[in-house]
């Protein structure tokens, strides 16, 4: 079962992405054509400004899906709707919390924009409508961990996915039409209102006995969330200063034209990095269950097979990205004068990779409850990143930023997979050697990627681009596959794709049957 719900998880969330993926370039190319690529780095700007004052909310939802695994399980009704009530509470406070730091962050907002053309007030008001969209999300959205704590995330994804297939429409009209970039937020906001609203009542039906009206507080449970807090509060923070400082060193030391080139590129490497995050938040309630459940040796084996899948994920990512990027920009997408140079393509691919490989081992130590073990290589690589990145802004530009975090995520994750090691008692020569060669292995993929492309003269874009994705597709899942087929790793996951084929072939059935 758990397997089981992990695939349809992981399957809802990648397929309703793949959709979304394609509206939202649409919308991206459309809002470039009609607004600017300055307008375009505001927005990407922005959105990395409001992602870090939403540290406010410090890690609970984590903390509470948590304390969630095992009341579920035992089925303690009167437990759950306690951690709810207290978990409904601090939302409303965090909600209320981020909107005032935005008002007092609003001020000082236009002088970190280098060389923008918009109006000090106007680009005020453009900020407070990002601010209110996420402040609004924090009053019904308390209910979404219990779809993920009982390994229903896909109900959650469905929902979300409905509501942003029609909230992309809707820009797309609204971009054509109106060419006004506080429009086009006013429809964010609202569809964000409704999202929340519709999943909140979804819970309601689907839980009908949890509710927070009768419940009553239960301070020992207060209190161990909270100190489970203490410790993802900070790493929330660290996190935060990691994720989304480049983007507002960018504007602010190089320019936002520069950020508005970056965005386009983020964009891209962010949806790629929603579907890891969608396979390994359908993972991620199984690891908490299996973690509790104690059997270390199925701990071991599943850590293993996972950081393989990592891996196999990671090899290609890295490569798709590095070698279909800038033919999918400059032929299909943007135009070639939205390309940046290789250099930072490379880097930004090796950064990608290093975050995919990191996910395992971040999911096993938060998911069983290690969030202690995670506050020192963020606390390393958090300061280094933000100051190392605008020291060599200075002498080196966007590549400068790029590579200093590229340096700061590999000291980062030296720490964590120690630390996974050590806790789970898993080999660690075995661990950094196999974390080497799967390093070794890409970049010897890329090189030869790269010879290829090279080689090979092709002038017309769209066979470039062709050529790109066969390349892609071919070099790093063959030699991921060699590697997997002598570990156990690749029963896992034929298991995965076992499962979800058995789901939607028993769903198919009962349709015909009705």
């Amino acid at each position: 079962m758990r397997l089981k719900n992990s695939s349809i998880n992981s399957l809802v969330g990648v397929i309703t992405l793949f959709i979304l993926s394609i509206f939202g370039f649409v919308v991206t190319k459309i809002f470039v054509a009609n607004l600017g690529v300055e307008f375009n780095g505001l927005n990407g700007l922005f959105t990395n400004i409001i992602s870090i004052l939403s540290i406010t909310e410090l890690g609970l939802g984590s903390a509470i899906s948590f304390n969630l695994y095992k009341p579920l399980i035992d089925n303690d009704t009167e437990k759950i709707k306690s951690i709810m009530l207290f978990f409904k509470k601090c939302y409303k406070i965090i909600g209320i919390t981020i909107f005032s730091l935005s008002l007092v962050v609003s001020l000082f907002i236009p002088y970190i924009i280098k060389e923008s053309t918009l109006s000090p007030n106007y680009i005020r008001f453009i900020f407070l409508l990002f601010a209110f969209n996420s402040s609004i999300s924090y009053f019904f959205s308390y209910r979404r961990c219990l779809f993920y704590a009982d390994q229903k995330e896909y109900i959650n994804t469905l929902i979300d996915f409905l509501m942003k297939l029609v909230k992309h429409i809707l820009q797309i009209i609204v971009l054509i039409y109106f060419k006004s970039f506080v429009v086009f937020l006013l429809v964010n906001i609202i569809v964000t209102f409704i999202n929340n609203i519709f999943i909140y009542f979804k819970s309601i039906r689907s839980y009908p006995n949890i509710t927070v009206r009768d419940a009553s507080r239960d301070r020992e449970v207060e209190k161990l969330i909270i100190n489970s807090v203490k410790s993802l509060a900070i790493i929330q923070v660290l996190n935060s200063f990691i994720s989304f400082t480049d983007n507002i060193i960018i504007s602010a030391v190089i320019s936002i034209s520069v950020a508005g080139l970056y965005t386009n590129y983020h964009l891209i490497i962010s949806e790629l990095n929603q579907v890891i995050t969608i396979i390994y938040n359908g993972l991620g309630a199984s690891i908490g269950h299996l973690v509790a459940e104690g059997n270390k040796r199925h701990i071991k084996e599943i850590f293993y097979n996972l950081d393989y899948l990592s891996f196999f994920l990671g090899a290609f990512c890295c490569c798709s990205l590095y070698i279909i990027m800038e033919p999918f920009i400059s032929y299909i997408w943007l135009g070639e004068e939205y390309l940046l140079s290789n250099t930072c393509l490379l880097l930004m691919a090796i950064n990608f990779y290093l975050i995919i490989i990191k996910q395992p081992k971040i999911y096993f130590l938060k998911n069983s409850g290690n969030f202690k073990s995670l506050i020192l290589p963020f606390a390393l690589e958090a300061p280094l990143n933000v100051v190392g990145s605008i020291i060599l802004a200075k002498f080196w530009g966007l590549t400068g930023i790029l590579f200093m975090t590229f340096i700061a995520s590999l000291i980062s994750y030296g720490i964590i997979t120690y630390r996974t090691a050590k806790i789970f008692d898993i080999k660690k020569d075995r661990l950094f050697r196999d974390q080497v060669i799967f390093f070794i292995l890409v970049m010897l993929e890329i090189v030869l990627l790269k010879f290829i492309m090279v080689m090979v003269h092709v002038k017309n874009g769209y066979l470039v681009l062709v050529m790109a994705v066969f390349l892609a597709l071919s070099i790093p899942n063959i030699v991921s596959l060699i590697i997997v087929f002598k570990n156990k790793s690749l029963e896992y996951l034929q298991n995965i794709i076992i499962n979800i084929t058995d789901k939607f072939l028993k769903r198919k059935v009962e349709v015909k049957n009705e």
